[in-house]
């Protein structure tokens, strides 16, 4: 699953995911193992980036990328 972000995670919500980076010329990529994270982590990522639960759910891997002039 892909989306596109507005504004960078903060250091907490980096860790409290697992989050892994990737950095490239012109963008960062926020990618998240959604089997590592408990039905909590699960519920909050949903709220903070406005991804349906179903959506989440049936996937094993959340990226999210941002402009890296942001």
């Amino acid at each position: 699953m892909y989306k596109i972000l507005k504004a960078h995670p903060t250091k907490e919500q980096i860790t409290n995911f697992n989050m892994k980076i990737a950095e490239e010329d012109d963008y960062v990529d926020y990618v998240i193992d959604l089997n590592t994270l408990d039905e909590d982590a699960k519920k909050e990522l949903c709220s903070l980036y406005d991804i349906d639960d179903k959506d989440l759910n049936q996937k094993e891997k959340l990226q999210l990328s941002i402009s890296s002039s942001v």
